[in-house]
């Protein structure tokens, strides 16, 4: 987990991002600044925070929050203050993206499908029914977690080397 720190406040007040990635699938979560201030200080806690782009933080949030950054800008554009409503959008994006490490997309890590996006639903296809039964879904989403793992271990071991 880390802190996207010193955006531009928006209209609804929130300055910052929490970005928490599953190691597992890549996926991010967010969470704005006043919900994480609100968590800490009714736990009656203490965050201590790490300094950010050294080797000893988390480098997977540190590579999701230069990928959110980037789509961010991207899909704000001239309207830098309101990009709390569009971090959905960058989310949804990122969680479309073929991630390297995995050689999936965090989505099908997840669900075992990837969701069409809005380019994928211009022209649908004549409907095709697929076979519904729930064994296959988990066989498919068991063969997709079997190859994550295995692209996990060799993409680490190349890491270490």
């Amino acid at each position: 987990m880390d802190f996207v720190l010193g955006l531009p406040r928006t209209q609804c007040g929130h300055d910052s991002i929490f970005v928490v990635v599953d190691r597992f699938s890549k996926m991010d979560t967010r969470f704005l600044s006043h919900f994480w201030r609100s968590l800490w200080r009714s736990a009656n806690t203490k965050l201590n925070f790490s300094s950010a782009y050294h080797p000893q933080t988390d480098g997977q949030t540190e590579v999701v929050n230069r990928s959110l950054g980037n789509l961010l800008r991207c899909v704000v554009g001239d309207n830098i203050k309101s990009w709390d409503s569009k971090l959905s959008q960058a989310e949804f994006a990122h969680s479309l993206a073929l991630n390297r490490s995995t050689r999936f997309c965090p989505f099908q890590v997840i669900y075992g499908l990837v969701p069409r996006g809005p380019v994928d639903l211009l022209n649908l296809p004549a409907r095709t029914h697929l076979d519904g039964r729930a064994i296959d879904f988990m066989e498919s989403l068991q063969q997709v977690h079997k190859a994550t793992h295995a692209h996990l271990l060799e993409s680490n071991a190349k890491y270490k080397a």
